[in-house]
Protein backbone atom coordinates (compact mmCIF):
# COMPACT_ATOMS: atom_id res chain seq x y z
CA UNK A 1 0.00 0.00 0.00
CA UNK A 2 1.27 3.36 -1.16
CA UNK A 3 1.11 6.44 1.64
CA UNK A 4 0.42 9.87 -0.18
CA UNK A 5 1.49 13.17 1.06
CA UNK A 6 -2.05 13.63 2.28
CA UNK A 7 -1.54 11.05 4.66
CA UNK A 8 1.65 11.86 5.86
CA UNK A 9 0.42 15.45 6.40
CA UNK A 10 -2.78 14.14 8.05
CA UNK A 11 -0.78 11.52 10.65
CA UNK A 12 1.67 14.91 11.93
CA UNK A 13 -1.36 17.05 12.52
CA UNK A 14 -2.92 14.14 14.01
CA UNK A 15 -0.21 13.63 16.63
CA UNK A 16 -0.23 17.43 17.38
CA UNK A 17 -3.85 17.70 18.05
CA UNK A 18 -3.33 14.63 20.41
CA UNK A 19 -0.66 16.76 22.17
CA UNK A 20 -3.03 19.29 22.39
CA UNK A 21 -5.46 17.71 24.18
CA UNK A 22 -3.30 15.72 26.54
CA UNK A 23 -1.58 18.59 27.82
CA UNK A 24 -3.28 21.73 27.34
CA UNK A 25 -5.90 21.92 29.97
CA UNK A 26 -7.60 25.66 28.97
CA UNK A 27 -10.18 24.70 26.65
CA UNK A 28 -9.90 28.69 24.97
CA UNK A 29 -6.26 27.85 24.26
CA UNK A 30 -7.17 24.47 23.21
CA UNK A 31 -9.62 25.41 20.74
CA UNK A 32 -7.26 28.22 19.77
CA UNK A 33 -4.46 25.28 19.33
CA UNK A 34 -6.77 23.43 17.20
CA UNK A 35 -7.91 26.01 14.82
CA UNK A 36 -4.29 26.70 13.94
CA UNK A 37 -3.37 23.35 13.32
CA UNK A 38 -6.48 22.19 10.99
CA UNK A 39 -4.92 25.69 9.08
CA UNK A 40 -1.58 24.27 8.86
CA UNK A 41 -2.97 21.14 7.37
CA UNK A 42 -5.14 22.95 5.05
CA UNK A 43 -2.11 25.03 4.01
CA UNK A 44 0.37 22.09 3.72
CA UNK A 45 -1.91 20.18 1.58
CA UNK A 46 -2.43 22.79 -0.97
CA UNK A 47 1.29 23.36 -1.13
CA UNK A 48 2.11 19.68 -2.00
CA UNK A 49 -0.53 19.85 -4.31
CA UNK A 50 0.62 22.55 -6.23
CA UNK A 51 4.07 21.43 -6.11
CA UNK A 52 3.36 18.10 -7.72
CA UNK A 53 1.09 20.29 -10.22
CA UNK A 54 3.84 21.99 -10.92
CA UNK A 55 6.31 19.54 -11.04
CA UNK A 56 3.94 17.30 -13.27
CA UNK A 57 3.96 20.50 -15.83
CA UNK A 58 7.06 20.75 -15.71
CA UNK A 59 7.92 17.68 -17.19
CA UNK A 60 5.31 16.84 -19.39
CA UNK A 61 6.93 20.08 -21.48
CA UNK A 62 10.13 18.45 -22.55
CA UNK A 63 8.60 14.90 -23.79
CA UNK A 64 5.09 16.76 -25.33
CA UNK A 65 7.96 18.94 -27.36
CA UNK A 66 9.86 15.95 -27.95
CA UNK A 67 7.39 13.69 -29.29
CA UNK A 68 6.80 16.86 -32.41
Amino acid sequence: MFVTPDQIIKSVQDAKRTFVNTFVFNDTVKQSLHAYIDAQEQYTKELTKSSFDITTAMLKVPFASANK
